[in-house]
Formats: C-alpha cells, structure tokens, sequence
C-alpha cells in the first residue's frame, strides 16, 4: 500500500524499517524527500544482456561488466535486480529464445563494484525446455526429479534412523546422484 508521510529507515545500505514515528538511531542521516515518491527497487524477472560483457558459456558472474552502460541506464529506471540466463539473445528486455542453458543467476544492479554484483548462481531451474522438447528429453527430465525425489526421501530417512541411532555400522548419508538442482526445486 501508500504510505504517506511515512519514514524509511536504512541499515546497512538495505530497508530497515518502514512507518510513521520511527525511533531514530543516534548519528541517522536524514534525506527530506517531502513531495516526492519513494519506491523500492524493481526486479526484472527476465532480462538480457543486462550487465554481461559477452554471452557464452560458463558462468554469468565471470562474464559480469560492472561498468556497463546498461548497468547504469538500469540504475537510473529504478532496476536494481534481475534474472538473467545465457543463451536469451541480444538486447535488453523479455522474450525468451529457445535456450538449453542450464546457466543462470539473479544479479544485482551495482556501479564499478563487480563484487556487489552477484547474488546467486544458478538461480533457478528451467523447465521451459519440457514445451520444445523430444520425448526422450521429456523422460530425461522426468527421470532427473524422479532421483531428486528418491534422493530426498532416502536423505530423510538416514536422518530419522539417525535419529533414533538405528544406522547400521559405518552407514554413510546417501549420494547426491547429481541432481543438485532438482532436489532445491522440489525442497
């Protein structure tokens, strides 16, 4: 909602607090931003090229530009968050093109600072292939969250006989079988 004649409270260069008759801390630096809107930063859930100096393979943290132009023009909209994946095309905006990447990220909008840059890589786990795919890659698919499943219900179960000091002898945690992402997506 609107918060109108509210104050902003930063800590540590994030929001701290929001609302009316806020205790201030000793030493606060005041801004009287009166007449004015004050927005949170916006995310683009889908971006391209924004920030990255060249679009291959690899990790997109290694091919952030900190310096970029569209960093800058992003900053000045109100971006300070995007989703980006390799393989999306050229451009700034939307619109996904056919990609097998398995690489992405959420990076933050950051001037100059190329250590303030990346927030999480992978990010997610792209399942958009599943429309465009052969059903053999359909079952590929299918196949890897039936392990990530199997995996997690064997996880939890060590961890109840654990629990309960029912393991058998020199009993290890069971493997991951390599399907790190499927397991995040179904936790």
């Amino acid at each position: 909602g609107t918060l109108r004649g509210a104050t902003v409270l930063f800590k540590d260069g994030q929001i701290h607090r929001i609302g009316h008759n806020l205790p201030l801390p000793e030493g606060t630096v005041q801004h009287d931003v009166k007449g004015k809107r004050v927005l949170p930063g916006y995310v683009v859930v889908n971006g391209r090229g924004l920030g990255v100096a060249g679009w291959g393979s690899g990790k997109i943290s290694d091919s952030l530009d900190p310096y970029s132009e569209q960093i800058k023009i992003a900053l000045a909209c109100g971006i300070t968050t995007s989703y980006l994946e390799f393989g999306m095309g050229g451009g700034f905006w939307g619109g996904r093109t056919s990609s097998t990447s398995q690489t992405n990220a959420v990076i933050k909008m950051s001037n100059g600072k190329l250590d303030e840059m990346s927030l999480l890589e992978p990010a997610a786990v792209n399942l958009s292939a599943w429309v465009s795919s052969t059903a053999s890659q359909r079952y590929e698919m299918r196949d890897r969250f039936r392990k990530a499943r199997d995996f997690i219900v064997k996880t939890q179960d060590f961890e109840k006989r654990k629990a309960e000091n029912r393991l058998q002898k020199d009993e290890q945690t069971p493997a991951n079988p390599g399907v790190d992402n499927e397991v995040k997506l179904l936790k």
